[in-house]
């Protein structure tokens, strides 16, 4: 049985998420500033990815209004 080939992007999340899990495990572990700062780094990883996806090009027949409510949605998620 074959497994089901995945692409590129996929592959390289994965082997970052393989090298980063530890990292952030212990980084939870310890608490302290560093936790804080993994907290705000997150975050701010997150903002920048919910702009990407809802400012997407591929979407052009979302008007302006909608993008804007979605971007506010994006502050309480």
């Amino acid at each position: 049985m074959e497994l089901p080939k995945i692409s590129e992007n996929l592959q390289k999340r994965i082997i970052s998420a393989g090298l980063l899990a530890p990292v952030v495990l212990f980084i939870i572990w310890r608490g302290g500033a560093l936790y804080d700062t993994l907290i705000v780094l997150a975050a701010v990883i997150m903002s920048f990815e919910w702009s990407g996806i809802v400012n997407s090009p591929n979407k052009p027949d979302i008007d302006a209004e909608t993008r804007k409510k979605w971007m506010t949605y994006g502050i309480f998620y």
